[in-house]
């Protein structure tokens, strides 16, 4: 609900000049360490396209992408597709980002799999959790964020199961990030190389 009022409705003008920069800079700045200079990022799931601005201005030349067209701007106009075959080459971006993306997939699989076809290396941000009470209340808090948005998956995964899932298609773990939001929930940034080589996972 909350995304939806400030994305749709006479608040949309208000919020991307100003609380949205605001948050935008919070959003990206936990992992620019990861960024590299003259990266070409692939920003999956662009939504509003903030986070694609906010890099642009730093100097990385970026593509959003996304499953519709939402941008509050149009130099940060998506390319749409359909959710599954990525229109790009392979290897063809540097970085590929997924911001509080992979959770709300039907198949976050099939996605970190596609991504690892077009990127050499992946930087994915994503709530998780430590117990049942905390999973429980991060997936009513993202369903009252997201209220109005369908269909709106809600596949979370712990730390656990996040970093088995990477295993899984040979990702090398680089780097990872843990915040706390509020004192109670818990974010996760994972920084990946994706050469889909026989490399075993860092842990931390």
């Amino acid at each position: 609900m909350i995304l939806y009022i400030l994305n749709k409705t006479f608040l949309k003008k208000i919020y991307f000049k100003k609380w949205g920069k605001k948050w935008v800079k919070n959003k990206i700045s936990p992992f620019l360490e990861f960024l590299e200079e003259g990266d070409t990022i692939l920003d999956v799931g662009s939504g509003n396209g903030l986070v694609s601005w906010e890099l642009m201005q730093l100097g990385y030349k970026v593509i959003p992408l996304d499953i519709a067209s939402q941008e509050f701007d149009s130099t940060v106009k998506p390319i749409v597709y359909n959710g599954s075959r990525m229109p790009f080459e392979d290897k063809k971006f540097d970085v590929a980002l997924l911001l509080s993306v992979l959770h709300h997939t039907e198949n976050p699989e099939e996605i970190l799999k596609e991504v690892g076809r077009v990127a050499k290396r992946i930087i994915i941000n994503e709530d998780i959790y430590n117990n049942k009470f905390q999973k429980y209340l991060t997936l009513v808090t993202d369903s009252v964020v997201n209220l109005g948005y369908s269909p709106c998956p809600r596949t979370n995964k712990n730390d656990t199961l996040w970093k088995d899932t990477f295993l899984k298609f040979n990702y090398q773990l680089i780097d990872s990030k843990y915040n706390r939001i509020l004192f109670f929930f818990k974010q996760a940034i994972y920084h990946l190389k994706a050469d889909n080589l026989n490399k075993k996972i860092l842990t931390n």
